[in-house]
């Protein structure tokens, strides 16, 4: 079987399938997918654009969105922007990242657990129906996904020569484009220092390397920022004191404390939670994966199923130690029953969800696009705010307006959003 999974056939078979990927993925998932990536791009590119609170206050990086600017720009530049390229172009961008996630993550699980693990983890991950609905869509969680998987293919085993530079840009890196990052990086961070560089020496050049990268990646990000914002900013600060000292993200609602044990980390597992379970049975080796994932379901405050989708490479290792088990336990024919039986529940989900579920904010922006809308005419949008795309999908330079929802930023008694005082008095 190895022969003909080449590194080269490796990643071109992990392109091929994310790029198909694109097509069943027609659905709308969440607001960030658009207003915090490709809306923040095309404003950037074309002079035109909505910009949220955030990024009026300064909590956001201009990074990520410079990312896809890139291409925007590549894209006016060739004259293929008033074409339905403009609307691929992300799609394909974090199609092609989550093919490259794909393939450093089959070589991390190979070089850590063997031959026959790389491939059920793997296996695993791309029949994940989070991993399918995702995978294409503009979402900075999927880059600290990559990046997780970067750090882990960079963990600094060598005691003769270490290196620790790259495995300290992808933690930095992943830091600046979201600072949330910090909760997944803990226990990566730590697993490094106190238990791979086990003499005294090793961990003062660590720590040094730590610094120094650190302070460079960070001098990187603040001065993109500055520069974009056109005053000095420091993004990650401002996303703390926001987020953190002032508790903004409650106007957007709060869940229960146990909501990712019993309804986020479920959901994302769907049916691999069955083979999750069995995969548990080898927590002796997993130990390292099982805190990574138990720290950040306890430490992220905020609960959205998308903020645990750094911690899926960790699940799909467990995963696949679970179909191992259930060969051990009851035999091959019945481990393969298994993995069919979840790996088309999977597909199943996926599709509903891409092709159908949601649906409709997609379908009336390509229905405007395709309009003969001219500069003249006025767009309002009397939905829940950020219910569609923009600009990033129509490209029209014409009045839009919808029923914003920024939180309260200055303090006011009785507060209500745009939003809420409409639908208050919808019938009024």
């Amino acid at each position: 079987f190895d022969q003909y999974l080449s590194y080269k056939n490796l990643f071109l078979s992990f392109l091929i399938y994310r790029l198909l990927n694109i097509f069943f993925n027609q659905t709308w998932f969440v607001a960030d997918e658009y207003w915090q990536s490709q809306e923040v791009a095309h404003k950037l590119v074309f002079n035109y654009g909505y910009l949220t609170w955030e990024w009026k206050e300064g909590i956001r990086s201009y990074i990520y969105p410079l990312f896809i600017a890139v291409f925007y720009k590549l894209s006016q530049f060739c004259y293929l922007d008033n074409t339905k390229l403009l609307v691929y172009i992300s799609p394909v961008i974090h199609s092609v990242l989550t093919a490259v996630g794909d393939f450093y993550f089959i070589i991390y699980a190979k070089k850590s657990f063997g031959q026959k693990i790389a491939y059920l983890s793997c296996l695993c991950r791309l029949l994940s129906w989070y991993s399918i609905y995702t995978s294409s869509r503009s979402l900075a969680n999927n880059l600290e996904e990559l990046f997780t998987i970067f750090s882990l293919n960079t963990l600094e085993y060598d005691t003769l020569r270490p290196n620790y530079t790259f495995f300290n840009i992808a933690g930095f890196f992943s830091f600046i484009l979201r600072p949330t990052a910090a909760v997944n990086l803990v226990p990566i961070y730590c697993y490094q220092f106190f238990l791979l560089c086990n003499r005294h020496d090793l961990k003062i050049k660590f720590f040094l390397n730590f610094l120094i990268v650190g302070l460079i990646t960070i001098l990187f990000g603040i001065g993109i920022d500055s520069f974009y914002y056109e005053k000095f900013t420091i993004s990650w600060w401002n996303f703390f004191i926001f987020n953190v000292q002032k508790n903004i993200g409650i106007h957007y609602g709060t869940h229960e404390f146990h909501w990712y044990f019993t309804q986020g980390y479920p959901t994302l597992l769907f049916l691999h939670l069955i083979i999750f379970a069995f995969g548990l049975k080898s927590f002796k080796i997993l130990k390292f994966q099982l805190i990574t994932i138990l720290f950040n379901i306890l430490f992220y405050s905020h609960k959205e199923f998308r903020f645990l989708g750094q911690v899926m490479p960790f699940t799909m290792i467990i995963c696949a130690f679970g179909i191992q088990n259930i060969n051990n336990f009851f035999g091959r024919n019945f481990a393969i029953k298994v993995a069919v039986v979840t790996g088309i529940g999977n597909v199943l989900l996926a599709l509903f969800l891409g092709l159908l579920h949601q649906r409709a904010p997609i379908t009336i922006m390509n229905y405007l696009r395709d309009s003969n809308l001219n500069e003249t005419e006025k767009l309002l949008f009397l939905t829940p705010c950020h219910s569609t795309p923009f600009y990033s999908y129509l490209h029209k330079n014409i009045s839009l307006n919808f029923l914003t929802c920024e939180p309260n930023l200055e303090n006011l008694s009785d507060y209500k959003d745009q939003a809420d005082r409409f639908y208050e008095n919808t019938f009024k």
